[in-house]
C-alpha cells in the first residue's frame, strides 16, 4: 500500500494506492496509534506520513463499525499496517524464479522446504512475524477508509460507472444487509451498456480475453497476514447517485454443476479465461500450462452420475485428455504429464457430467461463498470454517429435519475423519451419501462410501492392489496382500455385524448354544480382494482443491485400473460364491449385443473405453478403426456383378434416435461430373463439384515416366519408384516394368451424394507382377496439407485387375467411413493407392540394416511414398459436401439400454450388409465420425475351471512367446488365421506365419467366431503359428487399420505380457495348485508340441503364481480327523504330484441336471447356483407343461425332459424380479477324483479382462452383504440405537426388519382407527421405510415401553447441543460472517461433535456397557461411553456458555475464537447484545408465565417428572419477582432444565423414593508401603513392535529378521533407539532398544522403575483358522470384542471375574523371572 500526498486544485489530499491504482482519495491523513497490544491500541495518535506500507490486515467494512460491534472499541482491528519496517517477501525469498523481476507471481512455482511441491503460502514467517507483533503493526485511526473521488479530481485517470445516470437507482441498486455493513455495500441489478463506462480497464486485449497483471503490481506491494494473495485486477469505480463513490468488489465464481443440468462447457469458458490470465499465450496454441488456476470442472463418469452425463457440443467444452502417446496401460495415472493434466478444448463431441449437489454460490450475497486455494487464497477465508457454518445451518434450519438427523447418525455409522484439511469433501459426502438416503436405499449409501476417496483413505484401501499386480511386476522381489481393514469393518460395522441374528435382532445360536459368527476371515481375504485397482478421478475445478494433488478429492473414486484388480473367484458366505447365481458369459446369446438389456454408453468424442482395457495410445488417433455403425443405406453394386446393400443399421437408430427434423447441411457447391481431370497445380487427378463417384479414368496410366502429364500423380511431391538401368530384368528396359496403378474409383455406398462421414467404396486397379505384391490405401482429410492415415492392405490377383477381397467375405469393395467434413461449403479428400512390389534387388536391404524395407510381404509405408524401384503411387482428389453436424441428426443420451432384442442379422436377407452382423461382441463402436459409445455387455460370469472340449491353447505376442489356456466360447481373442497362402510364396522357416482378419482394433472373437473369419479368408485356424505379422516388418497380412498392431511386445517381467492373445487350435489343460491349508491356485498346461514351446503366462504358472483362492470343499465323505483336500502329508495329494508343500493336480469339470421334476421355490434357489439368461429372448427355448405358483419351466429337450438346459423361473425375494437358473450343478474333481469342490464362478475372462467384470463383480459383492440375512437387523439396531432407544426391543427391531426387506413401513395412525400412510419406495433397504419404522411404531408412542427402565438411552452430547440451539433458535450476529466460523473444539470438549471422529468407531461404542447395574441387566448405552469426568464437564460449560454469552468461547464455551479478537471478549452477561459472539439464543417468550410450559416441551418434549418441574417453576417465580425480566426468568429455568435426567435422556425419569448411600472409603493404614497398578489402554494406539525391539548390538539376526518383515519404511533405525540392557533376563537378546520417542520409559527401566512386558496378547496358544473356535471363547476378528478381551486377557475363560491387571499380578508372582 502507498500513501502520496496529492494536490487537487490547490487543496492537498492523500491517495490511497496499491501499485500505480488510486483506490481511495482522503481530505486528511491517516493516523495511527503508537501503541497497541492484543487488547486494542494505545498511544497517541500520530499522523501516517507518505511512503510505502505493508497492509497486514483489513476488514471488509467502510470505517470501524461492523454490525453491532465497533471495532476499536472492542480491542480488534479494521485496518492494521506495519510502521517503520515494510514487508520485502517476494518469490525469489522463498526459492522461485523471478523472471520478471518484481516479485509477482505470475508464472512462478514457489517451492517448499526440501520439496518439488508448490509452497501452502507465499508469505514468508518473517512477515508474518512482524505483523504479529505490535511493535510495528498499527491500527489505523477510524478504520478502513471510505472510497471516495473528491471533486477536482481527474477522473480520466480511473475506469468508472457513472450510475447516476440509472433510471431507477431504488431499485437498479440494492443495499446488502445495512444492518451489517451500515449502507456501505451495494448490489446492482441492472445490465448496463457501454454508455456507463468510462475510461474502460486495459484488462481484456482485443479478443476480449484476461490479461495478466492487469493492475501492474509486483508481489510486495500487497500482503496479508498468513495468506498468498494473487495480482489484483485494476480498480473499477462507480459514481453513486448522492455523491458518493464505491469500488466494484470481484468475487470467486463458482458454477452450478449439477446432475441433472451439468456445465455444458465443462468450464472450458472459465479455463481460457484463466490460462489467458496466468501465461499471457492465445489459448488454442497446443501449449498446457502447468501453472493453471483452475481446471475443466467436468466431473469424469462414474456409476453415480453416467446415467445424467450429456454430450456437449459448446464450443468452449474441454476435458482432461491422455498424454500424448502415453502407452500406460493404468488409467489413474494415465492423465500425467509432467504431474500435470493436460486441459483440452475438443472442438467435437464432449462428455460432460455433473456431480450431487454442486450448486453455485449467490454472488450477490452479503456473506457469499468463498474460495481457497494454494495459489489463489483470498484474505482472511477460513475454508473449514465457511464450510462448518453451512452445516450447521442446514443442521439446524433446513426444512427436512428427519433426514438430518438421519445423515447425522449415518455418519457415525460411516465414519471418517477428513485428513485434509478440506471441508467441502466432507460436506459433498455428507449430503450426497447421508442427507439424500432419505430418497435412497442403505444399499446405495454403503455403495457410496465405498466409492468415497476419504472412506478409502480411513480404511486404507485406497491404493490396494491384487497380490499378483507387484509380485509379477516386481519380477517376483516384492509380495503384498490387499489390505483387508474396509473389508472387514464394512461387514462388523457397516452391515452385518459380527454374529448371525434373527429378524428380532437377537442372536442366532448353534446347537451348542454358541453365537454363530456372519463370517471367517477367509471372508475377510476374499472381500479385500474385490476393493482393489479402485482410484481416484482425475483433478478438476469448480470446487476447493486446494490445488494438492493430480486427483480429486472429492468425486468418486472409479475402478481404474484392471491390472490392480484380482481376476479369480472369491468365495461368499455360508457355501456361496460372489457371482452365484448370475448366468453365464459362455451362455451369452449370439451378438448379445443386440439383445434386450445391452448397454451403450456415450464417450462423446473420446474414443478410449471406460470399461475395456485399451492403450492411451489409441486416444483420438485415425488410424485406430473402430466399428462404425452405418446411418446411410443403398445399393453397390461389386465389381464382380453381385449386389449387396449397405444397409442403413437398425442399431444405429436406437443410438442415435434420429431427429425427425433433421435435413443435411446446404451448401453452395456446383453439380459435378464425377470424372477426374488432372489439376496441374496439386499435381493429381481432381473431380470437383458435388457427386455420387468420382473416377480417376485414363489419367493414371502405368507408371512415372510413362503416366499422363509427365507426372507422378501424387499432391505432395512423392514420386513412382524408378529403377536404375542396372535393375531392369536382362534384356529388358522401362517398358517392361509393367507394375502400377492403373485407375481409382471412389464411389458413395447406395449412390447418394459424397459427404462428409459418409461410406464410400474404394475400387483400385492394378497391374500386379507377383502373389507377394500388396496394395496399400491411405487418405488424407486435408488435400492442401495432406497427413496420410493408413486404411487397409489387400493382396491383388497377378496381371491387371481390380483388387477386391475374396467372395468369402461378402463385400468385395474396400469399404471406408470418411472422416467429417466441417467446412460450411465443401472440403478436398484425397486418396492414395499405393502398389508395393515384391521383386526388385533392394527388397531384402533392410535385413542388412538399411532403412527401405519394401518386401512386399512386410508392413505399409507410413506415408505410401515408394521405396523400392518397382512400387507405384498414385492420388486422386475429390470434393465432398460438408457433414451432418451429430447434435443435428441425433438425440444423444448418456446411456443407452435396449428395451427390446434386435433380430435383423439373423434375417436370410444376403443382399443387406450390416458391419456389426460380422462380429461376436463390441467395444466401443463410432456411431458417427467422431462420436462414439462403448457397449456394456450384461452381467455374466465364467467358469475358470472348464472342460478339456472347451480350453484351447492362445498365444500373445508376435513370436508366440507366451501362452495360456482360454475358453472357446468367450471372445477371448484376436482373428488370427493359417494357411492356404494365396498372397505370398512360403518361405523357408517361415511355414505357418499367421495372419490377422479384424473388423476393428481391438476385435475379440470366440474360437468358432474366429474360425468363421478364417473361412472367410480362405484360411484356417493356426495350429502352433510361429509368427504374427507384419509386425516388426516379420511376414504376415493384417486387415483393416493395421490390425496387427494390436499384436503387442509387451515388456519382459510384467505379469501381463500383452492384453491381445490369439487363437490356436492347440489344446491346453487346467490345472490346479493347493496349498497346506486347501487355498488353491489354477495353473494352465498348453499344449508344447510344434515349433514354438511358450512361456505360461506368469499369473497361471505353478512356479510363479501367487493368486490363491478358498473353495468350498466337498466334505460329505470325508473321514474323521482328515482333510478335505489334497494335502502332502495328511493324504499324500491323493497320490498326486506334490511339489514341496504343495499339491499339483489335474481337474475334472462334471456337470449333472439337478432336478428331474417340477421343484418348489425354496429347492430352486438353494440347489442351483448358476443363473441364466431370460428365455423368452431365446427362440430355441419353450415353456414345460409343469408349472406352478412360484415356478416356471423352461426347456430346450423336444421330449420335454429336464436336462442340464432346463432353466427354471422364481421371483427374486431382494429385488422382486425374475431370476432364473439353469438345472445343472457343476463340479471339479481334483488330483485322482477323491476331492472335489462345487465349480467357483468369476466375473473375470482372465484371456481378456475388462473393467465391466470390475464393476460387476463389485455390485455382486455389495449386494451379497445387505442381502444377508443377518443384515436387516443389525442395521436397524444400529440406527434404532442412534436415534434414541440404546436397547431396542425385539418387536422394534422385528418391525424395522421387515421394512428393510419389503422397502415399506405402513403406518396405523392410533387416533383415526383404519387410517394408514405408506412409507418407503419398495426397494429393499429403503432408507424412507426404515426412518419411519424407527420413529413411528408403536413402541415409540406406548405409554408402557416409554415407563420401561430399558427403553429410551442417553443423548449423544452434540446432540444436546443442537437440540437447544434449534429449540431456542440460535441465531447468527450481525457481525458473523460463515467464513468466521460457529463452532471451535467441540469434540475435545464434549466428546462428539458434527466432524472428525478418532476413528472409524465413530465418537463412541455402539455396544458400550457402563459397569455396575447396567453390566449386570446386560444394557447397552452408547454415548454413556463418553460421560467421562472432562466429557460431563465440557458439555455442561459448553451449555452454560451457550446460555449466558452465546456461542463463544467464554468460560468453556465452544463458539470459534478467531485470531482477529472479535470473540476474545466474553462481553456483557444479560445486556441481551451479545456483541462479542458469533451467534446466540434469540427465544423470547411473550410472558414469563410460559417459560417453563415451553421449555419443557422444547427441551424434554414435557417428559419433564412433577417433581422437577414444581422445583423448576418455583425458581423462576423467585427470579422473575425478584428481578422482573423475562430473559433472566429463560436463563433461570433452562439451566435447571438441562441440568434434568429428562434433558439428557430420551426417557421418562420416576423417583426410586429411595436416599443414596455413599460408598465408603477404606481406611488408609499410612505404616504399610503403598503402590498401584494401573493399566493404561491405548485402544490400539500403540505399535507395540515400533515401542521395544531387539537391538543390533544384542541380537544382530533378530534384529535382521525385524527389519526384514517390518519392512523398508517402518521399522527403528539404531539411531532412533535407545539401548536397554537385559542380560538378567532369560530373553534371546543381551539388549534390546526402545523407541527414543519413549526416552522416559528407557530411563524408568535403567533406573529399576519400570519393566516391560514383551510379546503379551490376547491368544495363549497357537491357534489356526480351523481350531480356533474350539481352542478359544474369544471373538478374533472385531476391534469392539478384542477391546473388551483387552481388559481380561483370558481367552479360556478360566478365571472369571478377573482383569488384567489380575494377570499381570499372576504372571508376576509365577513367572518373574521372565520380566525385564
Amino acid at each position: 500500500m502507498k500513501i502520496e500526498r496529492i494536490e487537487i486544485e490547490g487543496v492537498f489530499h492523500w491517495a490511497v494506492k496499491f501499485g500505480d491504482d488510486v483506490r481511495t482519495v482522503l481530505s486528511s491523513p491517516l493516523k495511527y496509534y503508537s501503541g497497541g497490544s492484543r487488547s486494542g491500541p494505545s498511544g497517541e495518535l500520530v499522523t501516517l506520513p507518505d511512503g510505502q506500507y505493508t497492509l497486514c490486515n483489513a476488514e471488509e467494512v467502510v470505517g470501524n463499525q461492523f454490525g453491532e460491534t465497533t471495532l476499536d472499541e472492542m480491542g480488534n482491528y479494521a485496518f492494521q499496517i506495519l510502521v517503520g519496517d515494510e514487508c520485502s517477501s517476494s518469490y525469489t525469498d522463498r526459492g522461485g524464479e523471478d523472471s520478471k523481476g518484481d516479485g509477482s507471481i505470475d508464472t512462478q512455482q514457489i517451492k517448499g522446504s526440501g520439496s518439488n511441491q508448490l509452497a501452502r503460502s507465499y508469505d514468508s514467517a518473517q512477515c508474518n512475524s512482524k505483523c504479529g507483533s505490535f511493535d510495528i503493526a498499527r491500527y489505523v485511526k477510524g478504520g478502513n477508509p471510505e472510497v471516495n473521488i473528491p471533486s477536482g479530481f481527474d477522473l480520466s485517470t480511473i475506469s468508472y460507472l457513472d450510475l447516476t445516470k440509472l433510471p431507477n437507482p431504488s431499485t437498479q441498486l440494492v443495499k446488502l444487509n445495512p444492518e451489517k455493513f451500515h449502507e456501505s455495500s451495494w448490489r446492482m441489478t441492472a445490465n448496463l451498456d457501454t454508455s456507463f463506462v468510462s475510461n474502460p480497464p486495459s484488462c481484456t486485449d482485443e479478443n476480449g480475453d484476461a490479461i495478466p497483471d492487469a493492475a501492474g503490481l509486483s508481489y510486495n506491494d500487497y500482503f496479508s497476514s498468513g495468506r498468498g494473495k494473487y495480482n489484483l485486477d485494476a480498480p473499477i469505480f462507480a459514481k453513486m447517485p448522492g455523491n458518493k463513490w464505491a469500488l466494484h468488489d470481484y468475487r470467486s465464481k463458482f458454477q452450478a454443476n449439477t446432475l441433472d443440468n451439468p456445465l455444458a462447457d465443462a468450464g472450458g469458458s472459465e479455463l481460457k479465461r484463466a490460462r489467458r490470465a496466468v501465461n499471457g499465450k492465445p489459448y488454442g496454441d497446443g501449449t498446457p500450462d502447468v501453472d493453471l488456476v483452475t481446471r475443466c470442472s467436468n466431473v469424469e463418469a462414474n456409476i453415480f452420475n453416467e446415467e445424467f452425463c450429456q454430450i456437449s457440443y459448446d464450443e468452449n467444452a474441454c476435458e482432461t485428455t491422455p498424454a500424448a502417446g502415453a502407452g500406460k496401460s493404468n488409467p489413474s495415472t494415465s492423465y500425467e504429464d509432467a504431474g500435470k493434466y493436460i486441459p483440452a478444448y475438443a472442438g467435437r463431441g464432449v462428455v460432460v457430467c455433473g456431480s450431487d449437489n454442486e450448486v453455485a454460490p449467490d454472488q450477490s450475497d452479503d456473506d457469499y461463498y468463498a474460495v481457497s486455494n494454494r495459489k489463489l487464497n483470498s484474505h482472511r477465508i477460513s475454508y473449514t470454517d465457511q464450510i462448518r457454518t453451512v452445516w450447521m445451518e442446514q443442521a439446524l434450519y433446513a426444512e427436512d429435519q428427519a433426514c438430518q438427523k438421519l445423515a447425522w447418525h449415518l455418519s457415525k455409522i460411516f465414519a471418517y475423519s477428513n485428513g485434509h484439511g478440506e471441508e467441502e469433501i466432507f460436506i459433498n459426502t455428507y449430503d450426497s451419501a447421508f442427507v439424500a438416503s432419505c430418497a435412497s436405499t442403505y444399499a446405495e449409501v454403503v455403495n457410496k462410501m465405498t466409492h468415497n476417496v476419504q472412506m478409502a483413505e480411513q480404511l486404507t484401501f485406497s491404493s490396494n492392489k491384487a497380490a499378483a499386480y507387484e509380485w509379477h511386476r516386481s519380477n517376483h522381489a516384492k509380495k503384498n496382500y490387499p489390505d483387508e481393514n474396509y473389508a472387514r469393518e464394512n461387514m462388523q460395522l457397516h452391515q452385518i455385524g459380527l454374529q448371525k441374528l434373527h429378524e428380532d435382532g437377537s442372536p442366532i445360536l448353534d446347537k451348542f448354544g454358541n453365537e454363530i459368527p456372519n463370517y471367517t476371515q477367509e471372508n475377510i481375504f476374499a472381500a479385500s480382494k474385490i476393493f482393489t485397482g479402485l482410484g481416484r478421478s482425475s483433478r478438476r475445478g469448480n470446487y476447493n482443491d486446494l490445488d494438492r494433488s493430480t486427483t480429486s478429492y472429492l468425486d468418486p473414486m472409479r475402478q481404474n485400473s484392471i491390472e490392480e484388480k484380482d481376476w479369480f473367484p472369491k468365495i461368499s458366505f455360508d457355501t456361496k460364491y460372489i457371482g452365484d447365481q448370475y448366468p453365464l458369459c459362455a451362455d451369452l446369446p449370439g451378438r448379445h449385443f443386440l439383445q434386450k438389456g445391452a448397454k451403450f454408453v456415450a464417450l462423446g468424442g473420446n474414443n478410449l473405453g471406460r470399461y475395456h482395457h485399451d492403450p492411451n495410445s489409441y486416444y483420438l488417433d485415425d488410424e485406430v478403426q473402430k466399428l462404425q455403425l452405418n446411418f446411410e443405406g443403398g445399393a453397390s453394386v461389386n465389381p464382380a456383378g453381385s449386389t449387396f446393400a449397405f444397409a442403413a443399421s437398425p442399431l444405429f437408430d436406437k443410438i442415435c434416435r434420429r431427429k425427425q427434423s433433421f435435413q443435411h447441411p446446404a451448401s453452395k457447391l456446383a453439380e459435378g461430373s464425377g470424372q477426374a481431370e488432372y489439376n496441374s497445380t496439386i499435381g493429381a487427378a481432381t473431380c470437383l463439384g458435388r457427386a455420387s463417384r468420382c473416377d480417376s479414368g485414363e489419367l493414371l496410366g502405368t507408371r512415372y515416366p510413362n503416366e499422363p502429364n509427365d507426372s507422378h500423380n501424387t499432391i505432395d511431391g512423392c514420386e513412382d519408384g524408378i529403377p536404375e538401368a542396372s535393375e531392369f530384368p536382362v534384356g529388358g528396359g522401362i517398358s517392361d516394368i509393367t507394375e502400377s496403378v492403373k485407375q481409382i474409383i471412389v464411389e458413395a455406398v447406395g449412390g447418394s451424394v459424397i459427404r462428409g462421414g459418409s461410406w464410400v467404396s474404394i475400387q483400385a486397379k492394378v497391374v500386379a507382377n507377383h502373389i507377394r505384391d500388396k496394395v496399400d490405401y491411405y487418405y488424407a482429410a486435408d488435400a492442401a496439407n495432406p497427413d496420410w492415415k493408413f486404411i487397409t492392405t489387400v493382396s491383388p490377383l497377378v496381371g491387371e485387375h481390380f483388387v477386391t477381397l475374396p467372395r468369402t467375405v461378402r463385400r468385395e469393395k474396400i469399404t471406408f467411413r470418411l472422416p467429417n467434413c466441417d467446412d460450411p461449403d465443401h472440403c478436398d479428400v484425397a486418396f492414395r493407392v499405393a502398389l508395393r512390389s515384391s521383386r526388385g534387388i533392394r527388397n531384402d536391404a533392410w535385413r542388412n540394416g538399411d532403412s527401405i524395407n519394401n518386401d512386399g510381404s512386410h508392413k505399409p509405408y507410413d506415408d505410401g511414398c515408394a521405396k523400392d524401384p518397382y512400387d507405384d503411387t498414385d492420388d486422386l482428389v475429390l470434393q465432398v459436401l460438408p457433414s451432418p453436424r451429430p447434435q443435428d441428426m441425433c438425440d444423444f443420451q448418456a446411456t443407452i439400454t435396449l428395451d427390446q432384442s434386435l433380430s435383423y442379422c439373423d434375417d436370410d436377407d444376403s443382399s443387406k450388409f450390416y458391419m456389426e452382423c460380422h462380429v461376436d461382441t463390441l467395444r466401443v463402436v463410432e456411431l458417427l465420425p467422431g462420436v462414439y459409445y462403448e457397449y456394456v455387455r450384461l452381467p455374466c460370469v465364467n467358469m475358470p475351471f472348464i472342460a478339456d472340449s472347451d480350453s484351447v491353447k492362445v498365444v500373445a505376442n508376435h513370436d508366440m512367446r507366451t501362452a495360456m489356456c482360454a475358453d472357446k466360447r468367450l471372445a477371448s481373442a484376436t482373428s488370427t488365421c493359417c494357411g492356404h497362402y494365396i498372397d505370398r510364396l512360403p518361405t523357408s522357416g517361415y511355414t505357418n506365419f499367421a495372419d490377422m482378419f479384424s473388423e476393428y482394433r481391438g476385435e475379440r472373437l470366440t474360437f468358432n467366431g474366429n474360425s468363421d473369419r478364417c473361412g472367410d479368408w480362405d484360411r484356417e485356424v493356426c495350429a502352433d503359428p510361429t509368427k504374427i505379422g507384419p509386425h516388426s516388418m516379420w511376414t504376415g497380412h493384417c486387415h483393416y487399420h493395421m490390425s496387427c498392431k494390436d499384436n503387442s511386445d509387451g515388456v519382459q517381467g510384467r505379469w501381463l505380457d500383452s492384453i491381445w492373445y490369439h487363437w490356436t487350435s492347440q489344446a491346453c489343460e487346467i490345472k490346479v495348485k493347493i496349498d497346506v491349508e486347501g487355498l488353491v491356485a489354477i495353473v494352465h498346461a498348453p499344449d508344447e508340441t510344434g515349433a514354438k514351446i511358450s512361456d505360461v503366462l506368469p499369473l497361471v504358472d505353478f512356479d510363479k503364481t501367487v493368486s490363491f483362492f478358498s473353495v468350498h470343499w466337498d466334505k460329505s465323505n470325508v473321514a474323521a480327523g482328515k482333510l478335505a483336500y489334497p494335502h502332502a502329508s495328511d493324504n499324500l495329494c491323493d497320490e498326486g504330484d506334490i511339489r514341496g508343500d504343495f499339491c499339483f493336480c489335474s481337474t475334472t469339470v462334471q456337470e449333472k441336471a439337478v432336478f428331474d421334476g417340477l421343484p418348489t421355490k425354496a429347492e430352486v434357489i438353494d440347489e442351483l447356483h448358476i443363473g441364466a439368461f431370460d428365455p423368452t429372448e431365446n427362440g430355441d427355448y419353450t415353456i414345460h407343461g409343469d408349472q406352478s405358483d412360484d415356478v416356471k419351466v423352461y426347456i430346450m429337450s423336444p421330449e420335454d425332459a429336464y436336462d442340464k438346459e432346463t432353466i427354471f423361473q422364481v421371483v427374486n425375494e431382494y429385488n422382486g424380479k425374475f431370476l432364473y437358473l439353469k438345472n445343472v450343478r457343476s463340479d471339479v474333481s481334483v488330483c485322482n477324483g477323491a476331492f472335489k469342490f462345487r465349480s467357483p464362478p468369476a466375473f473375470y475372462n482372465v484371456a481378456n479382462p475388462d473393467l465391466v467384470s470390475a464393476n460387476q463383480e463389485m455390485e455382486a459383492y455389495l449386494q451379497s452383504v445387505i442381502n444377508h440375512d443377518s443384515a436387516p437387523p443389525f442395521t436397524c439396531k444400529s440406527l434404532i440405537k442412534l436415534f434414541g432407544s440404546s436397547n431396542p426391543s425385539p418387536d422394534h427391531v422385528f418391525r424395522c426388519s421387515q421394512a428393510f426387506k419389503s422397502g415399506t413401513f405402513l403406518f396405523s395412525d392410533p387416533e383415526e382407527p383404519g387410517a394408514t400412510l405408506s412409507f418407503g419406495s419398495g426397494k429393499r433397504s429403503s432408507m424412507q421405510a426404515i426412518l419411519a419404522a424407527i420413529v413411528l411404531p408403536p413402541e415409540s408412542y406406548s405409554p408402557s415401553v416409554v415407563m420401561d427402565p430399558a427403553s429410551g438411552g442417553v443423548q449423544d452430547p452434540f446432540e444436546k447441543v443442537l437440540h437447544v440451539m434449534r429449540s431456542m433458535k440460535l441465531t447468527r450476529s450481525l457481525h458473523h460472517r460463515r467464513s468466521d466460523g460457529l463452532l471451535s473444539g467441540v469434540v475435545s470438549k464434549i466428546g462428539s461433535g458434527s466432524h472428525g471422529p478418532k476413528d472409524q468407531f465413530s465418537f463412541y461404542s455402539p455396544d458400550f456397557v457402563p459397569v455396575g447395574t447396567f453390566l449386570e441387566a446386560g444394557l447397552t448405552s452408547p454415548p454413556g461411553e463418553l460421560a467421562t469426568l472432562n466429557g460431563i464437564h465440557g458439555l455442561s460449560n459448553a451449555l452454560y456458555s451457550l446460555l449466558r454469552f452465546g456461542l463463544s468461547a467464554c468460560t468453556g464455551g465452544i463458539g470459534i475464537r478467531w485470531s482477529r479478537n472479535l470473540y476474545d471478549t466474553c462481553g456483557n452477561y444479560g445486556d441481551g447484545r451479545y456483541t462479542n459472539t458469533a451467534a446466540y439464543l434469540s427465544y423470547s417468550p411473550s410472558e414469563a408465565s410460559n417459560v417453563v410450559d415451553d421449555l419443557a416441551l422444547l427441551l424434554t418434549s414435557n417428559r419433564l417428572s412433577p417433581e422437577n418441574r414444581q422445583i423448576i417453576e418455583t425458581q423462576v417465580t423467585l427470579s422473575y419477582d425478584a428481578k422482573g425480566s423475562i430473559s433472566e426468568a429463560v436463563q433461570v429455568a433452562t439451566i435447571l432444565i438441562m441440568s434434568t435426567p429428562e434433558f439428557h435422556t430420551w426417557n421418562t425419569a420416576s423417583m426410586t423414593e429411595t436416599a443414596r448411600t455413599a460408598t465408603p472409603s477404606v481406611p488408609k493404614n499410612l505404616d504399610e508401603p503403598y503402590k498401584v497398578l494401573v493399566h493404561v489402554n491405548l485402544f490400539g494406539g500403540m505399535d507395540s513392535m515400533n515401542m521395544l525391539v531387539p537391538h543390533p548390538d544384542g541380537c544382530p539376526s533378530l534384529y535382521d529378521e525385524y527389519k526384514l518383515y517390518r519392512g523398508s519404511s517402518n521399522y527403528v533405525t539404531s539411531t532412533k533407539m535407545d539401548k536397554i540392557d537385559a542380560t538378567t533376563s532369560e530373553q534371546p537378546c543381551t539388549h534390546f532398544g526402545v523407541n527414543d520417542e519413549l526416552n522416559h520409559l528407557a530411563d524408568m527401566y535403567n533406573e529399576g522403575d519400570a519393566a516391560f512386558f514383551a510379546n503379551i496378547g490376547h491368544l495363549q496358544k497357537v491357534v489356526n483358522r480351523y481350531n480356533f473356535q474350539a481352542e478359544t471363547s474369544a471373538q478374533l476378528f472385531s476391534h469392539h470384542s478384542m477391546k473388551e478381551e483387552m481388559f481380561k486377557v483370558d481367552a479360556f475363560r478360566s478365571r472369571s471375574g478377573t482383569g488384567v491387571v489380575s494377570s499381570f499380578l499372576i504372571s508376576y508372582l509365577f513367572f518373574a523371572s521372565h520380566i525385564y
